[in-house]
């Protein structure tokens, strides 16, 4: 697949979609808008502009730190730009298939835990990315808050914000963090006459909280 040029479209496309009959899950390849490279993916659950979102905010120097609430197709996208992940899975055979599709990819800055407790053993982040599936994703954003991993630019991004806000509607209520931005996707996606729903939330922790 050879380079494009994408122009003020998106960060990424969807180029080829074909099956992996070992790990059993459809993986997609994309193009970076940054260099033109392509990425081999795992499906990713996020529509295009909360990708788009996302890696504009981590931009292609590779000098940001991730910790991510649940592993998948969005840890493989953002390790192509990100310093470095740390991902929470704690669905075990899950997180060996990602551990091993990366491995198969050579995918070398992304460290999964199964275990909420390793995230003491951190510093702090520049993003964090909540996504669990087993959890609450409000215990996940609360856990960020109570372990004290945010500085001051920290940028929460919280996936499928309507779908959780009653999870997290109290934690915004209490001033521990503020929302500084929601990414709208049309939905259902195939159906451009139906309104923005807000599908990514952008959190962030309010100063001397």
């Amino acid at each position: 697949m050879g380079k494009e040029n994408h122009g003020a479209g998106g960060l990424i496309q969807y180029t080829e979609k074909y099956m992996d009959l070992k790990l059993h899950f459809t993986k997609y390849n994309y193009i970076s808008k940054f260099d033109g490279s392509v990425i081999t993916g795992k499906d990713c659950l996020l529509y295009k502009e909360e990708l788009d979102y996302i890696l504009n905010c981590l931009g292609q120097n590779k000098d940001k730190s991730v910790l991510e609430f649940g592993c998948g197709g969005s840890t493989v996208i953002l390790s192509q730009y990100a310093k470095n992940i740390v991902s929470l899975e704690t669905h075990s055979m899950w997180s060996s298939e990602i551990a091993e599709f990366l491995k198969s990819e050579k995918i070398d800055n992304v460290t999964i835990h199964n275990k909420r407790s390793n995230i003491s053993d951190y510093n702090k982040f520049d993003f964090i990315f909540i996504d669990s599936y087993r959890e609450t994703r409000g215990s996940a954003l609360q856990l960020v808050l109570d372990e004290g991993i945010c500085h001051d630019k920290t940028l929460i991004f919280f996936h499928d914000w309507k779908k959780y806000y009653h999870e997290v509607n109290p934690i915004l209520s209490s001033g521990l963090v503020e929302l500084v931005d929601t990414v709208n996707v049309h939905w259902p996606p195939s159906d451009s006459g139906k309104p923005n729903v807000a599908h990514l939330g952008v959190l962030r922790k309010k100063k001397n909280a």
